[in-house]
């Protein structure tokens, strides 16, 4: 449900993107761990800032960041031009 509400939100700015996600076990497909991991990294980015050696390892690595939460809900892509950090996840820079 989030990959679909994430890319929802990407239509809406971007060209309709084309997806096609099936659930399988990662034993099968251990690239799909690779995916969890990057997601754990950004959450632990996040909610733990004391700790961001996780994040600034795989830094170059993320081409893009969508928060489907910023911009009011209606999602922001971070990239190389517009960095992502812990400030604009939590919201401080917001008024």
């Amino acid at each position: 449900m989030a990959l679909e509400k994430a890319l929802q939100q990407k239509n809406k700015i971007f060209l309709e993107t084309k997806f096609k996600c099936r659930i399988v076990p990662s034993r099968d497909y251990p690239e799909s761990s690779i995916a969890d991991y990057f997601l754990w990294v950004i959450n632990r980015y996040i909610n733990k800032e004391e700790d961001k050696r996780f994040f600034k390892a795989l830094e170059s690595k993320f081409v893009e960041i969508y928060d489907v939460y910023d911009n009011e809900g209606r999602g922001k892509i971070y990239d190389e031009f517009d960095k992502f950090d812990t400030i604009k996840a939590i919201g401080l820079n917001k008024k």
